[in-house]
C-alpha cells in the first residue's frame, strides 16, 4: 500500500524509531476502536423520530429532507453518497449526541466502503494542503483507502507518530505530523474518516453505544430508542450538559468510555 510506504519513508527520513509500529498497544487501539458519528441534538431527535438511520447527503437530498448545495464539499470530492464516521472519539464540534458502532460495520461494507486518514469535509475550507495548487479532489483521491486497509495504516500511524498509541483515542495531537502534509484545523487533521454508502441503520447488531445529554430523555423518539438499547443490551451513556457545553461533555464521555472498553 502506497500510504504505508510513504509513512515508512517519512520515518526513515526523520530518524523516527519504527520499534513501536507493531506494538501490542498500537494494534489494540487501531484494530478495536469503534466508529463514531455525532450530530446536533435537534438532528438526533429527527433521526430517532423519522428513520432510525443515518443517511448520506445524497439520500437526504433525494428524500427532500435536506437539500444538497451544488457547491457542497461532498459534491466537490464525490462523497455525497456516503455516511461519514470517525474511527476515533467524537470529533465534530457542532454536535451534542453520538453513536458508536462496532468494527463489524466495516466488515459488512468491505467491498464498497472507503476511508481517509483525515476528515474529508475539512479538506476544502479548513486544512492547508502542502501544494495548494493541487485540486482538493486530486489530493483526496491520492489518500483514499479501501475500508479493508485503513486500520493497518492507522496501526502504523498510532504506533509511530504519537508519544503513546493511546494518545490517538484520547484526541491528543501526534508528536510527529506524518507524511500527508496537512496543516491547520483541529484534530480532524489526523483522525481517520470512514465512509459507508447510503445509510447506516441504528437498530442493528453493529451498534455499540448511544451518548445523549440527560435533558433529552423527555423527547419521545430518543426515549424510545434509549429504551430499546437498554432492553437489547446496547450501552446507553447519559451525561449532564447544557447547550453551551454539549460537545465538550459528549467528547469527554466518549473518551472515558473508550478507556474502559479498549483496555
Amino acid at each position: 500500500m502506497r500510504l504505508l510506504q510513504d509513512l515508512d519513508d517519512y520515518l526513515g527520513a526523520n530518524g523516527i524509531p519504527r520499534s513501536r509500529v507493531n506494538s501490542v498497544s498500537a494494534k489494540a487501539v487501531a484494530q478495536n476502536i469503534f466508529l463514531a458519528h455525532s450530530t446536533s441534538v435537534s438532528n438526533f431527535a429527527k433521526i430517532c423520530d423519522n428513520s432510525d438511520r443515518l443517511l448520506s447527503p445524497q439520500v437526504l437530498d433525494l428524500k427532500g429532507i435536506k437539500p444538497l448545495k451544488t457547491d457542497a464539499v461532498e459534491n466537490t470530492l464525490g462523497t455525497a453518497g456516503f455516511v461519514f464516521l470517525y474511527a476515533a472519539p467524537f470529533s465534530f464540534p457542532s454536535s451534542g449526541c453520538g453513536l458508536l458502532f462496532a468494527k463489524s460495520l466495516e466488515h459488512q461494507h468491505s467491498s464498497n466502503g472507503f476511508a481517509t486518514p483525515f476528515d474529508s469535509g475539512a479538506l476544502v475550507n479548513h486544512f492547508v494542503r502542502p501544494v495548494m495548487a493541487e485540486a482538493p479532489r486530486d489530493f483526496f483521491l491520492r489518500h483514499e483507502l479501501p475500508i479493508s486497509e485503513h486500520r493497518n495504516y492507522l496501526e502504523s500511524c498510532v504506533g509511530s507518530l504519537f508519544v503513546a498509541p493511546s494518545d490517538y483515542q484520547e484526541g491528543t495531537r501526534p508528536l510527529h505530523p506524518g507524511p500527508i502534509g496537512l496543516t491547520g484545523g483541529d484534530r480532524r487533521q489526523w483522525t481517520h474518516e470512514v465512509r459507508i454508502p447510503d445509510e447506516v441503520v441504528l437498530r442493528s447488531p453493529h451498534l455499540k453505544a448511544i451518548f445523549a445529554p440527560r435533558r433529552l430523555g423527555l423527547d419521545p423518539g430518543i426515549r424510545n430508542l434509549l429504551k430499546w438499547c437498554a432492553s437489547e443490551g446496547y450501552d446507553v451513556e447519559i451525561f449532564d450538559a447544557d447547550r453551551e457545553n454539549d460537545f465538550a461533555k459528549l467528547r469527554d464521555a466518549c473518551i472515558e468510555y473508550l478507556r474502559k472498553e479498549l483496555i
